[in-house]
């Protein structure tokens, strides 16, 4: 095929008389001929659809270096390119057309305009690797969408990046769909929504930051998280701030989101430390299923809750609720590796089970500076080891069943506790600590195992019940 070059000033891509088309006659550009544009001040108006079941169904290679093409001329034009698209000057304005390339080089001195939300950009292939390079700070998203089919690089200038992102793989899981930030380490994958139907999201550098407004991932999608920072700061028009169904790969590294919306959060068991800071203190994020967090789970600010009341949480590591943060646990199964409560901290506790597992400095598993309900729930300690209170647990902190199960250790309180259910011990070493702190229990302690050391304290209860167990 032929290379045809405008050579027009500013008129309608659908006249012979504008192109010089190299050996032969000059013509409107057909199917696989390369295209340039190079003419300063013109501006180019497509006014015929290229693609589909056209008479021309794709151009090759289309490169401006100079003058703009536009995709309107009233109507909004399809536009095709089979090979690549080359913008080291003049513009493209994509209007709210139908776009499909191989790809994408847009350099300092160019211009990209994408199509808008009523329009659609994809992108099949790549050019020495990458499939959107992006150089310039010209690129405008006009909140459109971007769906790339097939593996590539994209560099992403943070100051104006892409508004939608679908990584939809046309043809095979593994397609990896590989992010950059144009300088520094902070790397804008979308501005709204980005979209793992099929294939792979991730960052060429794995200790880069990563963020987005939401992250939807399918059952055959995989997303690779920074082993730093991802963050979330929107939501979706699911209403999910992150919406696995697929694969999450945590690489060790930190989820944030930071949504200002009441929002919805699903995920698996994958995600390493996770960190609530909504931008609005009021807003609440709700987990849609049994979750598990493997690393900490830390609220600086909104409320993570249940969307059902029975949905279980485990957190595998620590879990710390700072000023304006609040966790609810509605009746399903809590599970925390080690709880501090700062000053305007609150945890509205399950009305079942609060297991604590570890300690978040041995010998210290809980701390209370701020707000502790127990809405007639049950704290479970079951740690192999030394599991201490620390903070304030009477009045509207107090607790109402209070169950010591751990394998060894002691377990004691720092200041003065009340219990307005009962304490069991099954296992472990219960003690008010030799600065002898009081111990209030509503009604029965019950020691079926381990031992009860009283030390020099006052302790107020129902009733006490050794069943197999020491009271020293």
């Amino acid at each position: 095929m032929a290379t045809c070059t405008w050579d027009g000033g500013t008129d309608n891509w659908n006249d012979a008389a504008n192109w010089n088309t190299d050996g032969a006659t000059d013509r409107v550009p057909i199917t696989g001929d390369d295209v340039v544009i190079n003419t300063a001040g013109a501006t180019v108006t497509l006014d015929v659809h290229i693609g589909g079941g056209q008479t021309n169904t794709g151009l090759g290679d289309l490169t401006l270096t100079a003058g703009t093409l536009t995709t309107n001329d009233g109507s909004n034009r399809m536009l095709t390119v089979t090979g690549d698209v080359t913008i080291t000057g003049g513009g493209l304005l994509c209007n709210s057309s139908t776009v499909s390339v191989n790809s994408f080089t847009i350099s300092s001195g160019g211009t990209l305009s994408a199509p808008d939300a009523s329009g659609s950009l994809t992108i099949n292939g790549t050019k020495n690797a990458w499939s959107f390079q992006n150089n310039s700070t010209n690129f405008s998203h006009n909140n459109g969408t971007i769906t790339q089919t097939n593996a590539g690089h994209i560099k992403s200038v943070s100051s104006n990046p892409m508004y939608n992102f679908i990584m939809n793989s046309s043809s095979s899981d593994s397609h990896e769909a590989v992010f950059r930030p144009s300088s520094g380490t902070d790397c804008v994958i979308a501005a709204n929504e980005v979209t793992v139907t099929r294939g792979i999201v991730k960052l060429n550098t794995v200790s880069n930051n990563a963020s987005m407004g939401s992250l939807t991932i399918g059952s055959t999608g995989t997303f690779q998280a920074s082993s730093n920072t991802t963050t979330i700061t929107s939501e979706a028009s699911s209403n999910y701030a992150i919406e696995v169904s697929g694969t999450y790969t945590a690489n060790a590294g930190t989820l944030k989101i930071t949504t200002d919306n009441n929002t919805f959060v699903k995920i698996l068991d994958d995600v390493n430390h996770l960190i609530i800071e909504a931008a609005t203190a009021t807003r609440v994020y709700e987990w849609v299923n049994n979750t598990t967090i493997q690393g900490n789970l830390t609220i600086n600010a909104g409320r993570f809750a249940h969307y059902s009341p029975n949905f279980s949480l485990d957190v595998q590591g620590d879990c710390t609720i700072n000023n304006t943060g609040t966790l609810t646990g509605g009746s399903g199964s809590i599970e925390l590796g080690s709880l501090t409560i700062a000053t305007g901290g609150t945890y509205s506790a399950t009305s079942g089970t609060t297991t604590i597992t570890d300690a978040y400095s041995s010998p210290f598993a809980l701390n209370n500076s701020g707000t502790f309900t127990h809405n007639s729930g049950t704290l479970k300690l079951t740690r192999s080891g030394n599991q201490d209170f620390l903070g304030t647990w009477t009045g509207s902190s107090a607790l109402y069943n209070l169950t010591i199960d751990c394998g060894g250790g002691s377990q004691q309180i720092r200041a003065n506790m009340e219990i307005e259910g009962g304490l069991i011990i099954t296992n472990g070493n219960f003690s008010t600590h030799t600065d002898n702190h009081d111990l209030t229990v509503v009604d029965l302690i019950t020691v079926n195992g381990g031992t009860f050391t009283t030390n020099s304290s006052t302790i107020n209860c129902g009733g006490i019940r050794n069943v197999g167990g020491t009271i020293a």
